[in-house]
């Protein structure tokens, strides 16, 4: 999570379908599956800027122009008439943050918006979206799997777990000594922690409890390798401690359920 300066307070009960736009702008991890293979880039942040913002179709243009050179796009002119299949991954990637942006919404969900791309790419990718947030007061809320890129980008980091959050807190704290079982074992699976010195990649053994099973005590307890016979059978809440939120009976007594 990173955050800006930008009030992000949305009305009550305001849907998803409701806000996104000029509340709130998603990038996806697959820019082909998420833009009309029909259209070209332009005409598809031309749509947004119609609709959301109320430019007629010049003024329209004119800005999809900016925003493709803003998301370090070269040659917006000529990118906005090619059909996303004529891009490379990494361009399909900035149109589509383009496209994300154009409305200017308070929020930004990157839902892992690097799987897909090389390690050079997903780098500019990173860098792109901590520059748009700290020259617009955009917020992101970037999703993904890879502890060591929420350890890049993120102010504050949350990791659940079967649908919980089991631990949130400052990025440097949880990256230095998470307090919760998995967020050991995410960081512990991480390349990029693995290269700064630790001898091998550790795995977490087992299979996450499938959708709508119903758990009794952790979740995380067949998978745990610290795990008490509690553990199984009672249900964890959330104990403060320090600077964060953990969902965990080793680390203390809980004060929220």
């Amino acid at each position: 999570m990173r955050d800006g300066s930008r009030d992000c307070s949305f009305p009550a009960g305001a849907g998803f379908g409701g806000l996104r736009g000029t509340a709130i702008g998603a990038v996806f991890q697959d820019p082909m599956s998420s833009l009309n293979p029909v259209l070209t880039i332009g005409e598809q942040i031309d749509e947004v800027l119609v609709a959301h913002k109320g430019l007629g179709r010049r003024a329209a243009r004119r800005r999809t122009l900016e925003l493709l050179g803003e998301v370090g796009i070269a040659d917006p002119a000529d990118r906005a008439v090619a059909f996303p299949h004529q891009l490379s991954g990494g361009l399909r990637q900035r149109a589509a943050i383009a496209m994300a942006v154009a409305a200017e919404p308070r929020l930004l969900l990157a839902d892992e918006p690097t799987t897909a791309l090389d390690a050079t790419v997903q780098a500019q990718i990173l860098e792109l979206l901590d520059a748009l947030r700290r020259r617009t007061g955009l917020a992101v809320l970037l999703i993904t799997h890879d502890f060591g890129v929420a350890a890049e980008i993120a102010d504050r980091i949350a990791v659940l777990y079967a649908g919980r959050l089991v631990e949130e807190g400052p990025a440097a704290a949880m990256t230095e000594a998470p307090l919760h079982p998995y967020s050991q074992g995410l960081l512990a699976a991480s390349v990029m922690f693995e290269a700064a010195g630790a001898d091998r990649l550790v795995e977490i053994a087992g299979a996450p409890p499938d959708q709508g099973e119903a758990v009794a005590g952790c979740a995380f307890a067949l998978r745990c390798p610290v795990a008490m016979a509690r553990c199984r059978a009672e249900a964890p809440g959330v104990t403060l401690s320090h600077d964060r939120r953990v969902r965990c009976l080793l680390v203390g007594d809980a004060v929220e359920p």
